[in-house]
């Protein structure tokens, strides 16, 4: 059996992690609660209609930072019907959907067809590091703003002193 797989019947908790999508924190306000409530909503429908669905989603977090936890028939085939229902809004590319291994007691990412994790790491680092550079160019710019309005000051003050 496919370590991502459930044995026949068995049910299993599909997990969504929306909160490391890329996108999300830019078309999502903050504090979306209504948006997260509308996405499990359309997520529980998506797997009712494949006849994966046990419970519906619980959820956590305004939708830019939010975890759904579905108890469903078959992980792999949920994550798929999950997967599918999120490719047009884009912005969820960056979500993880996990499965829980009941016998180890830790959640497994899982791996879709046509959904490299490494690109996906990869991606994420990158942006982490343009990120970091991009906030070493503002501390350099600060700082020189800084030395600026010191050194301004300080003229200010000796000229009041004579």
């Amino acid at each position: 059996m496919n370590a991502n797989q459930s044995s026949a019947g068995e049910q299993m908790f599909l997990v969504l992690d929306v909160s490391g999508a890329g996108g999300a924190d830019k078309f999502s306000p903050h504090n979306n609660f209504i948006g997260a409530q509308l996405l499990a909503r359309l997520l529980d429908e998506k797997l009712e209609q494949a006849g994966q669905l046990i419970t519906p989603a619980a959820y956590a977090g305004p939708l830019n930072h939010s975890q759904f936890v579905f108890n469903v028939r078959d992980a792999v085939e949920a994550a798929r019907v999950v997967a599918a229902a999120l490719k047009p809004f884009r912005v969820f590319s960056g979500a993880q959907l996990y499965r829980f291994a009941k016998d180890e007691l830790i959640f497994r990412n899982l791996l879709l067809p046509g959904k490299d994790l490494l690109a996906a790491d990869l991606e994420q680092k990158a942006m982490t590091i343009k990120k970091l550079t991009d906030a070493a160019q503002m501390l350099s710019v600060l700082e020189a703003l800084s030395a600026a309005l010191e050194a301004a000051a300080a003229k200010k003050s000796g000229e009041q002193h004579k």
